[in-house]
């Protein structure tokens, strides 16, 4: 099986905003995704957590990556043309054979889209509007026990706001956590009253962690708040 230590060496070469612990989290999601659908990432830019679901995936069940990205620029990565560096980052970590580009944007992708999604990672564009977008689009496609993750929920608003309203208050999540910025959850029908309110609890204790990191961003992300990304992915083991 591929060392986690090599998923890491490859991944981290690439440039992006991912730390190593979301890392490591991406790659556990997709070596232990399993049974029917795909796993599906929103944002590529430049491969790095592309590498990290690719090498998880090749450790477990070997399910294509479906990476959707347009690959221009924006207000948010205004350096241009990211698909050129973006294959031979994969090439260069052996992990193109595992990943399907797709350039295109969330929403036109979301129209031909017609699988069943396993695991969705959204790390699309942050403005409110299109982080609710890519919930409202990428939502009805993941199968039941799926599981959803989202990238820069802790201090960037529009992620933020959006996995509050429609992720921890809602009826459809349970075993939700978070690992640095990021914020996973299983998709169900319904959840129980159990499950809400320990997802409430959750929120309360991420939204205590923002408020710590919001006073210390100078430094990064508190250790507090490695720590609880730690525990989580301990779980996963």
């Amino acid at each position: 099986m591929m060392s986690l230590k090599e998923a890491e060496k490859w991944a981290m070469k690439a440039p992006g905003f991912l730390s190593k612990p979301e890392g490591i989290l991406l790659y556990r999601l997709a070596r232990e995704c399993s049974g029917n659908g795909e796993i599906v990432e929103i944002g590529s830019w430049k491969g790095r957590s592309t590498i990290w679901l690719a090498k998880g995936s090749k450790d477990g069940q070997r399910k294509k990556i479906v990476a959707i990205d347009p690959h221009t620029s924006s207000p948010e990565m205004p350096q241009g043309n990211s698909f050129k560096e973006f294959k031979q980052n994969l090439k260069a970590a052996k992990a193109f054979d595992l990943v399907k580009p797709v350039v295109k944007t969330s929403e036109d992708a979301a129209k031909e889209f017609g699988k069943e999604i396993a695991l969705i990672f959204i790390d699309g564009d942050h403005s409110y509007k299109h982080a609710k977008q890519d919930f409202e689009l990428w939502f009805p496609k993941v199968r039941e026990q799926g599981i959803m993750a989202f990238h820069d929920t802790m201090l960037v608003d529009g992620p933020k706001r959006v996995v509050e309203d429609s992720v921890f208050k809602s009826r459809h999540f349970r075993n939700i956590g978070f690992v640095d910025s990021i914020t996973f959850a299983e998709k169900v029908e319904k959840n129980s009253v159990r499950e809400r309110i320990a997802n409430r609890h959750v929120l309360l204790l991420k939204n205590f962690f923002t408020t710590v990191s919001k006073a210390n961003i100078r430094f990064g992300m508190p250790k507090q708040v490695k720590a609880v990304g730690k525990k989580f992915i301990k779980k996963m083991q």
